[in-house]
C-alpha cells in the first residue's frame, strides 16, 4: 500500500497504540501496524486473549520490534521507575537539565510553553520534552502503555469491547488500557467490525454514540460480503482510510497545543526561499496550525473534455495527480475537502467529498453549487441563511478556498455533433472552435479566496538570442502568472495566489510523480523590472504530495492576514477583496 506519505514521515515521533480485539479481521491489523511504522510512528500493540486464537503475537513483534502486550506478558516490575534507557547512546541527547519522571507521561504543556512568535524557535529551537518521549512504553503493564500513547487505535473494535469500554466494564487488557487513557491528551479511534445486525442493534449503536459524546472518534465499517457469508455493513474499515483518520488525528489532537494565536502582524506570516527547503512537516511552523482544521476547501483537477462528436473530444494531458495530492494534503491537516475533477484513480478518504465532472460547464455549476451550500463565509453573516447554514459551528465558518488545478478547455466546438462522425464521409475534417468562458474569473472572489493554478511553456517565445533564451520565457511565463492576481475589472482572475508550471521538453508535470512550481501572491505585484523575482518563491522538483504541504503553507502565510479581517459581504469590504 502507497498512500504518498513514506517519504515525508509525518508521523516520525508519534505513538500510536494499536489495539486489537477477537475479531476475523484482526489479520488486517498487522497490515495497519506495518502502514503506520512506514509513516514513521513508534507502534506498539495490546492483544486481547480472544484476538490471539485469530493471529499471533509474533506478526505482531516482527513489524513493531517489540513486544505485543497480552495477558501473558504483562509486568509491574519496576512500574514506578522511569524507562531504563539512562545507559543507551538515547541519554547523549537529553538536555542535562532533564528530569528521570519527566518522561513518564508525554509533556504536553512544554509543547505549548515553547512555542513562540519567532519563525526560527517554529521550527529550528530545541527540542519540547515530548520529543524525548520514549520510543517504547516500558514497563509491560497497560498503564504504562496508556501513558506512553499519543493516538490510541481500537481496531478492529468488537461489539462486545465496544459495550463494555461504553460503561466502564474493566475486565480484560484493552479495555483496562483505554480506560486509563488520559482523553484531554490522546486521542482514541474505534475501527467496528462485525456482523451486520451486531453492527445495527440499538445495544452497540447506543455505545457507539456514547463513546463518541466522550470524544472516541468512530471510523465506520464498509459495506461488504463478511465472514457469515452475508452482504452487509459491518466490514472492517479499509486499512488506508483507517491509517489517514489516524494521522488526521494526530494532527488534530496537537492543534490545541499552541499557546496562542499570532497577530497578523506577526513575523510567522513571513514566507522565506528557506522555508522550503525544510524535509519534516512535522516540524513546520503552518503544519502544527488551526488554518485548514474545518475550513472548506475546494480543488478541482483533471482535464476537462469538450466533445466533437459522440465518440470524439478535445481534451489535454492533465492526469490530475497534482490535484489528488492537494486533496490528501488539505485533509491531513483537518480541511473539509470537495474534489471536484474528471479523473480521480487513486484512493481517498471517504471523508473527501469526490465529484465526477466533464465539461467546463460541469466543473462551474460543481463550483458555485458548493458556494451555494457554504453561503456567505460559510453562513456567518447572512442572517437568512438556511437551518443547516445558521447550525454550523465556528470553525466551519472560515472563508472557503478554491485551488483551480483542473486544466479546463480554452477552446470548445460551438456545435459538436450528436452522432459519430464517418471517416469515409469526412476524409478532411475542419473544426471551427470558439473561446470558452473563463471559469476561474467568473467565481466571485468576494465568496472565495481563489488560488490558481498556470502551465506556461518557456520555448514558446520568440527568442533575440540564445543566451538569454530561458530568462527571457521564464520572464514572461511570471508576467502572465502575476495578471492573475489582478482584479477581473483590470484584467486578471483576482486570485489570491498563483502556482506556476514552467513546461519545457525536458520537464513536464503531466502524469509524473514529481513536479514543481513557482509560487506567487500580492506581494509578487510589488516587484520591479530590476528584481522581478523578489517576492517569488520556487519549489524545486520533488512529489507532487510534499508539494502540496508547501503550497498549503504558502497559501496559509498569503491568507491569514486576510482572514483575520474578514467582515461580512454586505459591508463590501475591501480586506476580503483579493489583490
Amino acid at each position: 500500500m502507497k498512500n504518498g506519505y513514506e517519504k515525508i514521515q509525518p508521523l516520525k515521533h508519534k505513538n500510536i497504540l494499536l489495539c486489537v480485539s477477537g475479531s476475523v479481521a484482526a489479520y488486517k491489523a498487522v497490515e495497519i501496524l506495518s502502514g503506520l511504522k512506514k509513516l514513521g510512528a513508534n507502534v506498539a500493540v495490546v492483544l486481547s486473549e480472544e484476538a490471539k486464537r485469530f493471529i499471533s503475537t509474533l506478526s505482531f513483534e516482527a513489524i513493531s520490534h517489540t513486544q505485543v502486550l497480552h495477558k501473558d506478558t504483562e509486568s509491574w516490575v519496576d512500574f514506578g521507575k522511569s524507562l531504563d534507557f539512562w545507559g543507551s547512546s538515547f541519554c547523549a541527547d537529553l538536555p542535562a537539565d532533564f528530569r528521570a519522571d519527566s518522561i513518564k507521561i508525554p509533556c504536553v504543556d512544554s509543547i505549548a510553553n515553547s512555542h513562540t512568535d519567532s519563525p526560527s524557535d517554529s521550527s529550528d529551537s530545541k527540542s519540547s520534552f515530548a520529543d524525548f518521549a520514549p520510543s517504547y512504553p516500558h514497563p509491560k503493564s497497560h498503564i504504562a502503555y496508556a501513558k506512553w500513547a499519543h493516538i490510541v487505535l481500537l481496531a478492529p473494535a468488537t461489539a462486545n469491547t465496544i459495550a463494555k469500554l461504553a460503561y466502564g466494564i474493566a475486565d480484560n487488557l484493552i479495555v483496562q488500557t483505554l480506560l486509563a487513557t488520559n482523553s484531554k491528551h490522546t486521542q482514541i479511534l474505534l475501527a467496528p467490525a462485525m456482523n451486520t445486525q451486531m453492527f445495527l442493534s440499538p445495544q452497540v449503536q447506543s455505545a457507539l454514540d456514547r463513546l463518541q459524546d466522550y470524544g472516541y472518534e468512530i471510523i465506520p465499517p464498509k459495506e461488504a460480503l463478511l465472514a457469515c457469508d452475508e452482504y452487509g455493513v459491518g466490514a472492517l474499515a479499509e486499512v488506508e482510510e483507517i491509517i489517514f483518520r489516524t494521522l488526521r488525528a494526530s494532527y488534530m489532537r496537537d492543534l490545541p497545543l499552541r499557546a496562542k494565536k499570532p497577530n497578523k502582524n506577526s513575523k510567522q506570516y513571513d514566507f522565506s526561499q528557506s522555508d522550503f527547503k525544510r524535509n519534516n512537516f512535522g516540524q513546520s511552523r503552518f503544519w502544527q496550525s488551526g488554518f485548514w482544521a474545518g475550513r472548506e476547501v475546494i480543488i478541482t483537477g483533471g482535464g476537462a473534455i469538450s466533445p466533437i462528436d459522440t465518440v470524439r473530444a478535445i481534451s489535454n494531458h492533465s492526469s490530475g495527480k497534482q490535484a489528488i495530492a492537494l486533496a490528501k494534503a488539505a485533509y491531513t491537516v483537518g480541511a473539509k475537502v470537495t474534489l471536484i475533477s474528471s479523473k480521480i484513480d487513486s484512493f481517498l478518504p471517504s471523508q473527501i467529498e469526490c465529484i465526477d465532472t466533464q465539461s467546463n460547464d460541469d466543473y462551474k455549476e460543481a463550483i458555485e453549487s458548493k458556494l451555494r451550500d457554504f453561503g456567505d463565509f460559510g453562513g456567518f453573516y447572512d442572517s437568512a441563511k438556511s437551518k443547516s447554514i445558521k447550525n454550523k459551528t465556528p470553525s466551519e465558518r472560515k472563508k472557503p478556498v478554491l485551488f483551480m488545478a483542473a486544466a479546463l478547455c480554452d477552446y470548445a466546438l460551438q456545435s459538436p455533433k450528436t452522432y459519430k462522425i464517418k471517416k469515409s464521409t469526412s476524409p478532411n475534417l475542419t473544426l471551427e472552435l470558439q473561446s470558452c468562458e473563463d471559469v476561474l474569473a467568473s467565481i466571485d472572489s468576494e465568496k472565495i479566496y481563489k488560488v490558481g493554478f498556470k502551465a506556461e511553456s518557456v520555448e514558446n517565445i520568440t527568442q533575440k538570442n540564445e543566451k538569454n533564451t530561458l530568462e527571457n520565457t521564464l520572464e514572461y511565463a511570471l508576467k502572465n502568472a502575476k495578471k492573475m492576481l489582478r482584479s477581473v475589472n483590470e484584467g486578471g482572475k483576482g486570485c489570491s495566489c498563483v502556482c506556476l508550471n514552467a513546461i519545457s521538453k525536458s520537464s513536464t508535470p503531466f502524469g509524473a510523480e514529481d513536479n514543481s512550481f513557482y509560487l506567487l501572491d500580492s506581494r509578487a505585484l510589488c516587484d520591479n523590472q530590476g528584481d522581478a523575482c523578489e517576492h517569488i518563491a520556487f519549489l524545486p522538483p520533488q512529489s507532487k504530495l510534499e508539494l502540496s504541504h508547501q503550497i498549503l503553507d504558502f497559501v496559509q502565510s498569503s491568507l491569514q492576514g486576510l482572514d483575520s479581517a474578514k467582515t461580512p459581504l454586505s459591508a463590501k469590504s475591501n480586506t476580503a477583496k483579493n489583490k
